[in-house]
């Protein structure tokens, strides 16, 4: 060391210090590249991100937007879907059907109030909600000339829940007419009875002289084709 220290001199120094700074100088400006000179082949994939671009370069590339392209064609018709569960068991159109037929006969009145010519049948209604449709087919004679009117009841009143005797007020019920001189017609009664109570009723069938201009109303003047029907139904 001793020897060593005695060959430095400040120009040695100074000289071994501008030779390293010489050579830092060579080594900078080897790595120091000339402009444009990097291109795609210089640089690795995914090394530009979106990032390193500045928002004018950005805005300067972003083009109008297209027009819209055509529809596409439908796409293929997807699979069958699973059936859906069962639903509730609904109520019946008719909870009860029944047919009545009575025997032949001719009941007769002369009187000009409906008076009961014939008791039908008995039915069983199931149930308070329900109603009974009534359809009676049957015929009525008129003697002389005047009108005779049929009328379908049930426990003694009409469709309208009238019990009224007399056919200016009875009448507003369901009722089928006749009327000639020596006339027989068939006739069909349809009547629609509401608020009747679950239990047993009783169809009947009310005739009356209408004025009391007739000689005479005969209920089944036919003497065949008569038939009814009373369904009960929600």
């Amino acid at each position: 060391m001793r020897s060593l220290s005695r060959h430095l001199s400040y120009a040695n120094v100074m000289a071994t210090i501008a030779v390293f700074v010489a050579l830092g100088g060579a080594s900078y400006a080897a790595i120091k590249l000339p402009a444009n000179s990097v291109g795609t082949r210089q640089l690795r994939s995914g090394a530009v991100t979106l990032k390193k671009i500045n928002r004018s370069t950005r805005a300067s590339l972003r083009g109008a937007r297209g027009a819209v392209g055509p529809k596409g064609a439908p796409g293929a018709q997807g699979p069958k879907g699973d059936a859906g569960p069962r639903g509730d068991t609904g109520a019946p159109a008719f909870m009860n059907r029944t047919r009545l037929h009575w025997s032949i006969g001719t009941p007769t009145t002369s009187a000009a109030d409906f008076t009961l010519e014939r008791t039908v049948g008995t039915v069983t209604k199931q149930q308070d909600g329900t109603i009974l449709r009534v359809t009676v087919q049957d015929s009525v004679t008129v003697t002389g000339t005047g009108s005779c009117e049929l009328q379908a009841r049930i426990d003694g009143a009409n469709d309208q829940g009238s019990t009224e005797a007399t056919t200016t007020a009875g009448s507003t019920g369901t009722e089928a007419t006749v009327a000639g001189t020596n006339v027989t017609a068939p006739m069909t009664i349809v009547a629609v009875f509401g608020n009747l109570p679950a239990g047993s009723h009783t169809l009947q069938l009310y005739l009356a002289n209408v004025g009391g201009n007739a000689t005479s109303c005969i209920e089944n003047g036919a003497g065949a084709g008569h038939i009814g029907f009373i369904e009960e139904t929600v």
